[in-house]
């Protein structure tokens, strides 16, 4: 996210004419871009001599404006200034970027699988009433009751993503989906919020959903924020199990392996011993049952097939055995 220092010169009377909205730009340390708007009489023209930095368009007639656009920064903080002519006529834009994280972002072990390979799956309104701030430098949430996001993959709607407090600062009901940006669609899926009123909390996030949790992983800083119905805090050693595919996890003498992942209609699950499991059910977010093999049914490769009317999102293969219960999470697409 940019903060942009908005100062419009003034216009001449008569003659031409050269003037632009901001007159700096300032960037986090992750890949972002800003408008800048133009108001010329004439032609104009912008100049850079940063590597790190790029201008679009790089010339215009009239008014118009252009789209600065920056690399993500792994180095030191660094500046350049733009400089946009238009006949005798030049104006000045300063950019500069923050230095790099020396953490590597949501704070050691604390990425969960960010930033995803592909796009963020859906996260059909659901309601979180506990929030952890995991890592360092992360903003003081205590104040917030719960949070709630409605996100389609399917629709590529984000239809609300909100936040209520115990002692109304900033707000008793807090509306973000105004104050965010987001490519929830995309690879690399991740959402940047500014002017949110909370201290701390305006910045770039990538985002991930686990075992039915929401993820924010800040891009730039070395904290994570964790939303989630448990009231048993996240372990960030648990994180390098979130990605990955095909699925598997040990639970005793119990060993399973789900794939493909993510899977379009059916999932097949492979059990080295499936004499000594009893059901494998397969549960979406809010724990529904959504397909069921008991145990005269289960085999060492079993084939689980879901309907395609069934929701793209985060599921659960539930498997019990012997030696208790084994979670597999699956992604279907």
């Amino acid at each position: 996210a940019c903060g942009c220092d908005r100062r419009i010169d003034p216009h001449p009377g008569g003659g031409d004419q050269l003037s632009l909205s901001t007159s700096s730009i300032s960037f986090d340390a992750a890949a972002d871009n800003s408008s800048v708007s133009v108001t010329a009489t004439g032609g104009w023209e912008v100049n850079s001599e940063a590597s790190w930095l790029s201008v679009s368009p790089a010339r215009g007639e009239g008014n118009g404006s252009f789209t600065v656009s920056v690399a993500e920064n792994t180095g030191s903080a660094r500046s350049s200034a733009l400089t946009v002519t238009s006949g005798d006529l030049s104006r000045t834009v300063r950019v500069s970027q923050a230095a790099a994280s020396t953490g590597g972002g949501g704070g050691e072990g604390c990425d969960f699988g960010t930033p995803l390979a592909s796009a963020l799956p859906t996260v059909n309104n659901v309601t979180y009433e506990y929030v952890y701030v995991l890592g360092e430098g992360g903003p003081s949430l205590s104040n917030v009751t719960n949070f709630t996001i409605n996100w389609s993959l399917e629709n590529n709607g984000l239809w609300q993503l909100s936040m209520q407090t115990s002692d109304g600062k900033p707000d008793w009901w807090n509306n973000l989906l105004s104050k965010a940006t987001h490519t929830f669609a995309s690879a690399q899926p991740s959402v940047t919020l500014t002017g949110t009123g909370f201290s701390g909390l305006d910045g770039a996030y990538y985002v991930n959903v686990v075992d039915g949790d929401f993820v924010m992983v800040s891009k730039s800083g070395d904290f994570t924020i964790y939303f989630s119905n448990s009231a048993t805090a996240p372990s960030c050693d648990a994180s390098a199990e979130i990605q990955g595919a095909p699925s598997a996890r040990r639970s005793g003498t119990t060993e399973a392996v789900a794939f493909p992942n993510p899977f379009e209609r059916e999932i097949r699950v492979t059990l080295p011993n499936p004499e000594k499991v009893s059901r494998i059910v397969v549960v979406d977010q809010l724990g529904q049952e959504v397909q069921t093999l008991n145990k005269a049914q289960i085999t060492r490769e079993n084939v689980i097939s879901i309907d395609d009317y069934v929701a793209r999102g985060i599921y659960l293969v539930k498997i019990t055995g012997e030696e208790g219960v084994t979670n597999l999470k699956v992604i279907k697409e």
